[in-house]
C-alpha cells in the first residue's frame, strides 16, 4: 500500500512541475517613428525584471523578431526590452503571450567620449596598393642614411647582404622618385641617401613596372620606392667621408668616400668612389639581389666555377671583423629622360681588391668502419678586378614598351693560398678570368583589339677559363707513380653562347586573361680541360688520357606556353601549361663512342592561386613540377681536379630530375595597428636518377655520380611577425622557421640515409627609452641536427646563439656616443661552449654650422684574436676558425656639401 501512495505522489508532483514549466515563442516587430523596419535590432527577455538575460533576438531585414524561452515558469513576469544604435531603448511588459509586440523606437543621439590625439604625424598610410611609411617617424637621431631607417621599419626587413624584403617578401624592384636607377643593385644607394632627403617609403604591392601589362598579367611582386623631399631634388648632394687611425698591430688604416648625387626630374645621378683598409666589402655596392632569378626566368644555366681554393663559408660574424683588405672602387649610375617618355641609363663600376683571409678547417666524416680526418690550415689572398659596364634604353608609355640592355664584363680573379693537409704543405694559384656580352632587348605593343604582342630577344655570348697550380706536386702516389714531381696544372674552360627569343599573344575577356606563347632558345658550349704535371725538369706532361675532356654541347628547345588568368574580386588564378620540345646532344671527343643524343617532349605546368580573405589578408598558394636535364657540367667522363683534394668525374651518361613543388603562405597587415604578419609551408620532392659516390683517400675525394634513383624531401616552415608599438617607440619583429629534410648519401660505395633539421629563431626591438637614450637588440638561435635513419645513435647537434645590443646616449643635441656588443655562443654535442665576446664604441659629434660630424671609432675594443664556429651535414662534422682584425682606433669626418 506504501509503495502504491509514493507512486500516485510522485506522478502528481511531476504533472504539476510540466505544467508549471514550459516552453514560450515571443514575436515582434521593430520600426521607427515613420514605421520603417529597423534591421539588427537587439531584443533581450528579463524575468521579473531582472538585468539578467534570460533570452535573445535580433530583428531581421523587415523588422521581425522571435524569442523562444523553455523554463517558463506561472509565477513568471516577462518583460522585453529592444535595442537599437541611433535609438532610445524600450520595454514592454508581456501580459498576454499570444500577443504580437510592437516597438516603435524613437531616434536619439549619443554622447561620444573625448578622444585626445597625441601624435599627428602618420606613420603608415595605405592607398590603392601603395603602403607609405613616413620617413620622420622611423628615424632616430643616429641614423645616417635611409638604410639605417629601412632596417627600424616594421614590415621590412634588410639582411646582411643589404636584400630589402617586405613582410617575407624579396622586392623585385627599387625605384628613386618612380625611377629605376640601379635596377637591383641598389645598395649604394641605401648606403649613401641621407635619412633626412627621404619623405615616404613607398611599398608598391602587386606591382607591375610595364604600363602596358598593367591591366593583362598577375603580379604578386613588391616593390619600394624612395619618395624624396622637395629640398633633395633641388640641388647636386656630395658626401665626403674621410677616416683615419691605428691598429693594435700598428698597421696605419684609412677609411674615405666622395659620393655626389642628383635626382631631378630629367636626371638622377649616384657617383661615388670609395677606398678602405677597415675591412668593409665593396663588393656589397655591386651585388645583383636578383639575378639568380633572372637567369632562371630567361632560362641561360650560366657555367658555374669548376676549380676553388676549397675556403670555408660564411661565418656569420660581419665582415668587417674578419676581412684583411685594401679595396677602392669605382661606381657610376647615370639616368637621362628625354621629352618622348624616353630614358637612356648607364651604369659603370670598377673594383679592385686585395682581401687576406687566415683560417683552419678540420672535416670529420664519419663512416661505419671508420673516420676520415681532413686537418687543414691555410692562409688566403683574393685579388680582385671586376669591371662592369651596362648601357639600357627603355621607352615606357600606356599602349608601348620596348627596352634594351647591352652588357660588357670582365671579372679577374687571381688567388694564391699556403694550405697545410694532414701535415703536407702545398702552395696553391688560382687565376679565374670571366668575359660576358650579352644584349636583351623588349618590345610590347597594343592593337586596336587591346590585344597585346611582345617579341623578346637575348643574346649573350660568356668565356670562362681556369687555371689551379699546385707546387710541390701532390698525392704523387695517385698522380705521378709515387714519384715526387714540381708541380700539378688543372685547366678548364667553357665558352659559351646562348639565345633565347619568342612572341606572345596576350588579350582579356570578361574576367580572363589568355596568353600564347611561341619560341626557341639554343645554348652552344664547349667543356675543355687537362690536368697536367710538371716534372722537375720542367718538362710538363698530362696525366693520362682519362685526364682530359673535350665535350661538344648543343641544347636546342623549341617552346609554346599557353596561360589562362581568372581575375575576380578576391580570387585571383593563374594555370600555366609550357610544351617544350628539347634535343640535347653532347659528345666527348677524348673518349670513343661517349657521346649521347637526347630528345624528349617536356610539359612543366603551374599553379597559384591568390585568395584575399580581408582587404589586409591574404592566402596564396602554389605548385609547380619541373623536369630539369643535365649541364655540360654533369657529363664529364674524366677527371677534373676540382680543387687539392678532390677530383670530380661522372659515370651517368645523362643526369635526369624533376621536382614537386607545393608551397601555400598567409600575408596579414593591420596598417592602423602597424602590424605584420606572414606565415607558411613549402614542400619539395626532388627525383634523381644519379648519385655522388665519394671515396675518401688520405688526402684526395673522388667525386664520382653514378646512376642510382633516389629521392630528396624537405619540408619548410616559416614565420614572421613585425609590429611597432607605440608607447615603445619601437619596433618589434620576430622570424622563426624550421626546415627538415631525408635524403639518401653514398661514400665509398655504401648507400646511407639522412635526416637533416635545422631551427632558427631571430628577434629583434629598437627601443626609445626617451630623447637622450635609444637602444637595439637582435638575438638568434640556431640549431643544427643530423641523424641516420634508423640508427638513433648516430646523431650529431650544433647550437649558435648570437646577442647583439647597440645603446646610443645624447649627451646634447649635437653629441652622442654609441656602444655596441657583439656575444656568440657555438656549442656541438659532447663539447665544451665556445664563448666570443666583440665591443664597439663610437662618439659623434655634429658641428653644424660647418655640415660636418666628427667621429671617434673605437673597433673590437676586447682585441678578440679568432672566432670558431662548426657545422653538422648528414655524416660529416666541420669545424672552422679564423683570424679577427685587430682593435682598431678611427677618426672620422663626414662632409655634407
Amino acid at each position: 500500500m506504501k509503495l502504491l501512495y509514493i507512486l500516485f505522489f510522485s506522478t502528481l508532483l511531476f504533472i504539476l512541475n510540466t505544467r508549471c514549466e514550459s516552453q514560450i515563442n515571443i514575436s515582434g516587430l521593430v520600426v521607427d517613428s515613420l514605421k520603417k523596419p529597423i534591421i539588427g535590432a537587439n531584443l533581450t527577455l528579463h524575468i521579473n525584471n531582472s538585468s539578467l538575460i534570460s533570452a535573445f533576438a535580433i530583428s531581421d531585414g523587415k523588422g521581425y523578431f522571435t524569442i523562444t524561452y523553455k523554463s517558463l515558469k506561472t509565477t513568471d513576469t516577462l518583460f522585453v526590452k529592444a535595442n537599437a544604435i541611433g535609438y532610445a531603448a524600450k520595454t514592454i511588459q508581456i501580459t498576454s503571450v499570444n500577443n504580437q509586440l510592437v516597438f516603435v523606437l524613437n531616434t536619439s543621439s549619443i554622447q561620444l567620449p573625448n578622444v585626445t590625439v597625441q601624435n599627428l604625424k602618420p606613420f603608415l598610410k595605405y592607398k590603392s596598393d601603395t603602403l607609405s611609411y613616413n620617413v620622420d617617424s622611423f628615424t632616430q637621431k643616429q641614423d645616417r642614411t635611409i638604410g639605417d631607417v629601412l632596417k627600424k621599419m616594421p614590415g621590412i626587413e634588410v639582411d646582411a647582404n643589404g636584400r630589402i624584403s617586405y613582410n617575407g617578401r624579396a622586392i623585385s624592384n627599387f625605384y628613386i622618385d618612380g625611377d629605376d636607377l640601379l635596377d637591383d643593385r641598389y645598395n649604394i644607394a641605401t648606403n649613401s641617401i641621407a635619412a633626412n632627403m627621404v619623405k615616404d617609403v613607398q611599398v608598391l604591392e602587386n606591382h607591375q613596372p610595364i604600363k602596358v601589362l598593367k591591366n593583362t598579367t598577375i603580379s604578386d611582386k613588391v616593390a619600394i620606392n624612395l619618395s624624396l623631399k622637395d629640398a633633395a631634388r633641388l640641388k647636386l648632394t656630395s658626401r665626403v667621408e674621410a677616416g683615419t687611425g691605428m691598429a693594435s698591430d700598428d698597421a696605419f688604416i684609412y677609411d674615405g668616400i666622395i659620393n655626389i648625387m642628383l635626382f631631378k626630374n630629367k636626371f638622377k645621378a649616384i657617383n661615388a668612389i670609395k677606398g678602405n683598409n677597415v675591412g668593409k666589402d665593396l663588393v656589397q655596392d655591386l651585388i645583383s639581389h636578383n639575378l639568380a632569378d633572372y637567369y632562371k626566368s630567361i632560362e641561360n644555366n650560366v657555367p658555374t666555377n669548376t676549380l676553388s681554393l676549397n675556403n670555408p663559408g660564411n661565418f656569420n660574424i660581419g665582415n668587417q671583423r674578419n676581412l684583411f683588405n685594401n679595396p677602392i672602387s669605382i661606381n657610376t649610375n647615370n639616368l637621362f629622360k628625354t621629352k618622348k617618355e624616353i630614358q637612356v641609363k648607364t651604369n659603370f663600376y670598377y673594383l679592385y681588391d686585395n682581401q687576406n683571409q687566415n683560417f683552419t678547417n678540420n672535416s670529420f666524416f664519419y663512416l661505419p668502419n671508420d673516420t676520415i680526418r681532413y686537418l687543414q690550415q691555410q692562409n688566403t689572398t683574393n685579388r680582385i678586378n671586376l669591371l662592369r659596364g651596362q648601357l639600357n634604353i627603355n621607352c615606357n608609355k600606356e599602349s608601348t614598351y620596348w627596352n634594351n640592355t647591352l652588357v660588357v664584363e670582365y671579372n679577374k680573379l687571381p688567388s694564391a693560398s699556403t694550405t697545410n693537409l694532414n701535415g703536407v704543405i702545398s702552395q696553391q694559384d688560382l687565376l679565374q678570368q670571366t668575359t660576358t656580352l650579352s644584349n636583351e632587348f623588349n618590345y610590347i605593343q597594343t592593337t586596336k583589339n587591346k590585344r597585346n604582342i611582345l617579341w623578346y630577344s637575348y643574346l649573350g655570348y660568356l668565356n670562362k677559363p681556369e687555371l689551379l697550380e699546385i707546387n710541390p706536386g701532390i698525392n704523387e702516389v695517385f698522380f705521378n707513380s709515387n714519384m715526387p714531381y714540381k708541380r700539378l696544372i688543372q685547366q678548364i674552360n667553357i665558352p659559351s653562347v646562348y639565345t633565347n627569343n619568342h612572341i606572345s599573344f596576350k588579350q582579356g575577356k570578361n574576367n580572363f586573361l589568355y596568353s600564347y606563347q611561341f619560341g626557341f632558345s639554343i645554348q652552344l658550349q664547349n667543356l675543355n680541360s687537362n690536368t697536367s704535371k710538371q716534372l722537375f725538369d720542367n718538362n710538363i706532361f698530362t696525366i693520362s688520357d682519362s685526364f682530359i675532356n673535350n665535350i661538344q654541347w648543343r641544347n636546342k628547345k623549341i617552346f609554346t606556353n599557353f596561360n589562362v588568368d581568372y581575375l575576380g574580386e578576391r580570387l585571383k588564378v593563374s594555370i600555366s601549361f609550357p610544351l617544350t620540345y628539347q634535343n640535347i646532344f653532347y659528345d666527348n671527343t677524348t673518349i670513343k663512342n661517349n657521346n649521347y643524343n637526347f630528345n624528349a617532349i617536356v610539359i612543366n605546368p603551374a599553379l597559384n592561386v591568390r585568395y584575399a580573405i580581408g582587404k589586409e589578408s591574404l592566402l596564396n598558394g602554389n605548385y609547380t613540377f619541373k623536369n630539369n636535364f643535365a649541364t655540360i657540367q654533369d657529363v664529364v667522363a674524366n677527371y677534373i681536379l676540382s680543387n687539392y683534394n678532390q677530383l670530380l668525374i661522372t659515370n651517368v651518361p645523362f643526369k635526369q630530375s624533376n621536382i614537386h613543388s607545393l608551397g601555400i603562405n598567409y600575408n596579414y597587415r593591420k596598417t592602423i595597428k602597424i602590424l605584420f604578419i606572414n606565415a607558411g609551408f613549402l614542400y619539395n620532392r626532388i627525383y634523381n636518377n644519379s648519385i655522388y659516390n665519394t671515396q675518401f683517400n688520405p688526402f684526395i675525394q673522388i667525386q664520382n655520380n653514378e646512376l642510382n634513383n633516389n629521392a630528396i624531401n624537405s619540408y619548410f616552415m616559416f614565420l614572421g611577425v613585425s609590429k611597432y608599438i607605440f608607447k615603445l617607440h619601437t619596433t618589434f619583429s620576430l622570424k622563426a622557421n624550421m626546415r627538415k629534410s631525408d635524403w639518401l648519401q653514398m661514400q665509398n660505395g655504401i648507400l646511407t640515409g639522412f635526416l637533416n633539421d635545422n631551427y632558427n629563431l631571430i628577434t629583434s626591438i629598437t627601443p626609445q627609452i626617451n630623447k637622450w637614450l635609444n637602444m637595439a637588440y637582435t638575438g638568434s638561435f640556431m640549431l643544427n641536427t643530423s641523424k641516420q635513419k634508423n640508427n638513433s645513435n648516430n646523431k650529431r647537434n650544433v647550437t649558435s646563439i648570437q646577442h647583439t645590443i647597440e645603446t646610443n646616449i645624447f649627451l646634447q643635441e649635437n653629441f652622442y656616443f654609441k656602444l655596441k656588443g657583439d656575444n656568440f655562443f657555438v656549442r656541438q654535442e659532447n663539447m665544451n661552449l665556445n664563448n666570443y665576446f666583440f665591443a664597439d664604441f663610437s662618439a659623434t659629434y655634429k658641428a653644424n654650422k660647418i655640415k660636418t660630424d666628427f667621429v671617434l671609432d673605437i673597433l673590437n675594443i676586447a682585441n678578440t684574436k679568432s672566432f670558431f664556429t662548426a657545422n653538422v651535414s648528414a655524416n660529416s662534422l666541420t669545424q672552422s676558425s679564423l683570424s679577427i682584425r685587430p682593435r682598431m682606433i678611427i677618426l672620422k669626418a663626414f662632409f655634407n656639401l
